[in-house]
């Protein structure tokens, strides 16, 4: 019986939430939250029974509403990183994507638990004593912060053989393209181009030569115009230097395997503090 009047309880309540049309109201909710976490936290939101969690909730949501308006609630930069971190704890190498939402979230947790501290615990003890549970961890957030830039690109600062590599990189590049400059201004040579530019193809440097000067214009062609009018050549005096580049540029992709790999570690062994975390930031 007592299995019978809960179900027909549970129906009552359901008729009830459609007439009173509840999934428009959590749906506005979700639209003020600050993470997917938290949207699907909002959108879960039932109706309570019990008096004693029905007063929690209510507490809860004054002493929110009070330092709404007294303080500035750091929310900005949490992102949903549950797939990210449990990847990582499986051994996953992560995107610099995920590295940099990572960092963002661990940095919102630690500024949430700031504002949250000691000096608030007297005005918002529930809500304090739900933020003590974030776990800060300093290390990890200044070594994603410190590799990865806010546009995913991982920085020279990421590691020193990085830093090394690339500088060998733009000296390549810069005298490449010393030479090949020179050879555009060249009388001998100026003749032979369609323009007096250097491009790319095929991630070598090259020059655009008439077809019909191709013979006297020494180099690798690697790709040629729709028409067939221009020819894109590497010339033999840059040769050497190009393929020290795609060396060195090799070395550089290797390096930044390595880095987001260790980086994927480092996260992967704070995935449980992470994962925990981001149940909080939810709330």
């Amino acid at each position: 019986m007592g299995r019978i009047k809960n179900l027909q309880r549970a129906r009552v309540r359901e008729k009830s939430a459609r007439i009173l049309e509840f999934d428009k109201i959590l749906k506005i909710l979700a639209g003020f939250t600050a993470s997917k976490p938290g949207e699907e936290l909002a959108l879960a939101l039932w109706p309570a029974t019990d008096l004693e969690e029905v007063a929690r909730a209510q507490k809860e949501t004054t002493e929110a509403r009070e330092l709404w308006q007294t303080s500035r609630v750091p929310l900005d930069g949490i992102f949903d990183i549950r797939a990210a971190a449990e990847g990582a704890r499986r051994g996953k190498v992560l995107s610099p994507e995920e590295l940099l939402a990572t960092g963002s979230t661990l940095r919102a947790a630690r500024l949430l638990r700031g504002v949250l501290s000691e000096e608030a615990k007297e005005r918002t003890p529930v809500l304090s004593a739900l933020a003590a549970g974030l776990t800060i961890f300093p290390q990890l957030e200044k070594a994603l912060t410190q590799a990865i830039g806010p546009d995913g690109e991982i920085r020279d600062e990421a590691s020193p053989v990085l830093r090394s590599l690339r500088r060998q990189a733009r000296l390549l590049q810069e005298d490449i393209r010393g030479r090949l400059d020179a050879l555009t201004k060249s009388g001998e040579t100026q003749k032979y181009l369609q323009e007096a530019l250097v491009t790319i193809r095929n991630g070598r440097y090259v020059l655009p030569v008439k077809q019909e000067f191709r013979q006297f214009f020494p180099g690798i062609v690697h790709d040629q115009s729709a028409s067939g009018a221009t020819l894109f050549i590497e010339p033999m005096a840059v040769v050497e230097l190009n393929n020290k580049l795609r060396r060195v540029e090799a070395e550089i992709n290797e390096e930044i395997q390595r880095i987001l790999g260790e980086l994927s570690r480092q996260v992967g062994e704070a995935a449980s503090g992470v994962l925990a975390n981001q149940e909080i930031l939810a709330r």
